[in-house]
């Protein structure tokens, strides 16, 4: 059946209303119809739907018969899409691009064109698949971000083998936890890990040694809902989960931020996370390719300090950033030092996080001559479910933007879909959710049910569309008064006075079990904490109330982060409070 879904004339959906529209007609959707209809939109046969919901064609049928038999929808000849595959992403660019830059590294070595690229990315294919690697198996990649780490990753989208990166600096029991879950059947590792792996049993590969291409033959590409990442995340709670992406959902996730933003054959993208991250992955290696760009690969220095960064954009003709607000709030310090121009020829930044103020977009503007356009998305989403589009920069505000490939809700407890301005959680279905925790059934079905992401963050839907974060449900507290506190509002509070830098809020339980508010902060370079604490526990005090105020301000140097700057709460908790609560 190569049938598809069409709305009927004059016909209107909101999908993340749920609601139909149209001459002298109005229903209420269900949460499958919503689904239908979004992958309607995508041109998706119904065979195709069928397949992406998990649905028999008798099942689908009775989702899709209320809406014909009221003439609200029609079935009109379809022809099955082509399959969203990187393995074809990557061959049409170096068909379109195979002379221009495609990987740049941060100091002087010569660029790589995307012909150069795959030339090397054939080789390394030739050696995965001599060493006896096949479609479906894991290799684990332990190193920092490199020419040679860049092009390990698309020999391995190639041949269908699960590229499973690490974090460069993450310790040893870490890496042991990772080796764990993943299992892999080949570890590749840059010389500075390389000895971490010498026992175990597993075969360790050497990223960077010269060697000839094997006399190997290629097996065929994989297939579209191939996995082709596993990303290991644990938010800031600390708890390893590995992010199992289909081949298909990269790509139109690529494509998507590529598209959106206007990347094009002339940009050079600069991205500060490291390949083991949802956007220090996709933003460089994958939405480069899929926009004919150039990637700069930045150094260990240059990816922590904005100083480096800077010289880096000048240096190499960065024309887009990708960052998130850790890393931006360090480059607001620094406006009385940067002279006009620092930046080159900068024209636009991406903030990889929810977190992002008005007042910090406006002062990095200032500074970079350059706007901020936030997005957001968990990498269960492939990073990216709705964003702020370059036309709505002046009234987006502090919102993550509109839903963008997907189908975003706001529901409260029970399910039901909340008006406007109303606070729940944010539900999300896309055709780039991930297929699963890997090995983890149980928490696949905690976060996966019927189609639905449940992201576990609460947001509110504006009259205009746009989409505003309020917390997370493991970032809301309950007092023992009963009062439910979000942490990032009191964050925000506290980054309202011109002595702090940035803020990071905790709930902790104090003796007595109760749950209470434990502030951190990191104040500027000139401020004087002997004046600036007190005048912060008044203001808490008078926004929170005496009761549920916090009674003891920590003040940092700074805190503990992930690589892609994030702060880890969870860490600030271990390493900085005592077996009493503080």
């Amino acid at each position: 059946m190569t049938e598809a879904l069409a709305l009927a004339d004059g016909v209107e959906a909101d999908l993340h209303r749920a609601i139909l529209s149209g001459p002298n007609v109005k229903r209420a959707l269900t949460a499958r119809q919503c689904q239908i209809l979004h992958w309607a939109e995508r041109g998706a046969t119904l065979v195709r739907t069928a397949e992406a919901l998990g649905l028999t064609q008798a099942e689908l049928s009775v989702h899709l018969n209320p809406l014909l038999a009221d003439g609200l929808a029609r079935l009109i000849p379809g022809t099955p899409a082509p399959p969203d595959m990187l393995t074809s992403l990557w061959t049409d660019a170096v068909q379109a691009f195979g002379f221009r830059p495609w990987l740049i590294p941060s100091d002087d070595a010569p660029s790589l064109t995307f012909a150069e690229a795959a030339e090397r990315v054939d080789v390394l294919a030739r050696h995965l698949t001599a060493a006896g690697l096949t479609r479906g198996d894991r290799l684990l990649a332990h190193a920092a971000p490199s020419v040679d780490a860049a092009l390990l990753f698309w020999a391995c989208t190639r041949l269908g083998i699960i590229y499973a990166p690490v974090d460069s600096a993450a310790p040893a029991d870490a890496v042991r936890r990772a080796l764990d879950l993943a299992q892999p059947a080949l570890v590749y590792a840059d010389t500075p890990r390389a000895g971490a792996f010498n026992a175990g049993g597993i075969p360790v590969m050497v990223l960077g040694t010269p060697v000839l291409p094997p006399d190997t033959d290629l097996p065929p590409p994989p297939d579209e809902d191939d996995i082709a990442v596993i990303l290991f995340t644990s938010g800031t709670t600390g708890e390893p989960k590995g992010v199992e992406l289909s081949q298909g959902a990269l790509t139109r996730s690529a494509r998507l931020l590529a598209g959106s933003y206007g990347l094009n054959p002339m940009d050079r993208l600069l991205s500060l996370g490291e390949f083991h991250t949802m956007s220090g992955l996709r933003n460089p290696l994958i939405v480069t390719v899929a926009a004919g760009a150039a990637c700069v690969l930045a150094g260990e220095g240059e990816r922590r300090h904005p100083i480096g960064a800077i010289d880096l954009c000048q240096r190499r003709g960065v024309t887009v950033l990708s960052a998130v607000p850790a890393f931006l709030k360090m480059l607001s310090g620094m406006a009385a030092r940067l002279e006009p121009g620092a930046f080159g020829p900068l024209r636009l930044i991406l903030s990889t996080a929810a977190d992002l103020s008005p007042e910090l977009s406006a002062a990095i503007r200032s500074i970079t001559g350059a706007p901020v356009l936030n997005y957001y998305g968990l990498t269960e989403t492939c990073g990216a479910c709705t964003l702020v589009a370059p036309a709505d920069a002046d009234r987006a505000q502090d919102s993550i933007g509109t839903p963008a490939g997907a189908v975003c809700q706001i529901v409260a407890e029970d399910g039901r879909i909340l008006a406007d301005d109303e606070a729940g959680e944010l539900l999300v279905h896309s055709a780039n959710l991930m297929a699963g925790y890997h090995r983890r059934p149980d928490l696949t079905a905690t976060m996966l049910r019927d189609g639905w992401l449940y992201t576990g963050d609460l947001a509110v839907r504006r009259p205009d569309g746009h989409i505003v974060l309020v917390g997370r449900r493991r970032d809301i507290i309950k007092t023992a008064r009963g009062d439910l506190l979000a942490l990032g509002a009191v964050e925000r509070l506290l980054e309202e006075d011109p002595a702090v830098e940035e803020a990071a809020v905790c709930g902790t339980r104090d003796a007595r079990g109760d749950e209470r508010l434990t502030v951190f902060v990191r104040l500027t370079a000139n401020a004087d904490a002997a004046q600036t604490i007190p005048r912060l526990k008044v203001r808490l005090a008078e926004q929170l109330g005496p009761r549920t105020a916090p009674r003891d301000l920590h003040v940092l140097a700074d805190f503990p982060r992930g690589a892609n700057g994030k702060v880890l709460k969870h860490k600030l908790t271990e390493d900085f409070l005592s077996d009493d609560g503080f």
